[in-house]
């Protein structure tokens, strides 16, 4: 059972940020947040994004299927900023039992219990799956960052790629899209911190809208300790909820991997037939 949550948090990261969502909102032209103008605050925005070059954290993931108990795994979380997402599954007595590792050149999950891997490059996800995504755009969402997809990286110099609307309490940055995606980012009015990304499919009512929640402090500043990820629009209801212990910027840690040889590749395919079942 532990295997297959794992196997279901793993699907579920990878699939989401490019199984989402519907229509943009409308965008005003010129707006002003305060005393700022559109492009002042979305150079705020920016300035303030969070530049932490290590994260690490203790973690429980919970997927909560619609009609369905949760099913929760605990582990870590583990960021370099530019280098890896590293998401691990650690139940009992600290034996990882699996593990998701993102990189800039694809995605790799290991399940140590059936002793089997998946490895796909990002050109093979967006083959299979007939979008396109990539490493900096994932990388942010876990790391409560606006981003531009497609782009290496945030500077002041991008605020023009953003247009914004406003309304009592929120701030809404909409970037330029993608021809299958839109994106727009939710920002707190009074702080300016981003309190939600969504992720629109052009054409469909499926939208992924990735929430964070429970600021807590590290190092000199601030990071979320619970992420829900939801995917609105689909036939059954799935929502993913991160939450974190013990924000550390600990990097004492190494993310090469090493996979046995006698562990045996299979791939998307495959895993989908599992998730089937």
């Amino acid at each position: 059972m532990m295997k297959r949550n794992f196997i279901y948090l793993s699907l579920f990261i990878m699939v989401a940020m490019v199984s989402s969502c519907s229509s943009t909102k409308k965008m005003t032209k010129s707006v002003t947040v305060g005393d700022l103008t559109e492009r002042e605050y979305v150079d705020k925005i920016i300035d303030n994004s969070n530049k932490f070059d290590v994260i690490w954290a203790k973690s429980v993931f919970t997927l909560i299927f619609d009609k369905k108990d949760p099913i929760s795994v605990s582990g870590t979380m583990r960021i370099k900023r530019g280098e890896v997402v590293m998401l691990s599954a650690v139940p009992l007595l600290g034996i990882e039992v699996a593990r998701v590792e993102i990189t800039p050149s694809g995605v790799l999950v290991i399940d140590r219990m059936k002793k089997r891997y998946v490895k796909v490059s990002y050109s093979e996800l967006n083959n299979y799956l007939k979008k396109s995504f990539d490493y900096n755009s994932l990388e942010a969402l876990f790391i409560n960052s606006i981003f531009i997809p497609g782009a290496n990286g945030l500077s002041t110099h991008s605020s023009d790629r953003y247009k914004i609307s406003k309304d009592a309490d929120n701030v809404t940055i909409h970037v330029d899209s993608s021809k299958d995606l839109n994106y727009s980012f939710i920002t707190s009015s009074s702080n300016g911190r981003l309190i939600e990304s969504d992720i629109y499919l052009k054409g469909t009512p499926y939208t992924m809208r990735w929430k964070y929640g429970n600021f807590r402090p590290l190092q000199n500043s601030e990071f979320p300790s619970v992420m829900n990820v939801n995917l609105d629009g689909v036939k059954n209801k799935i929502s993913l909820e991160i939450e974190l212990t013990k924000l550390t910027n600990n990097s004492d840690w190494t993310y090469t991997t090493d996979i046995p040889k006698k562990y045996e590749k299979v791939g998307l395919d495959d895993i989908l037939k599992i998730l089937a079942k």
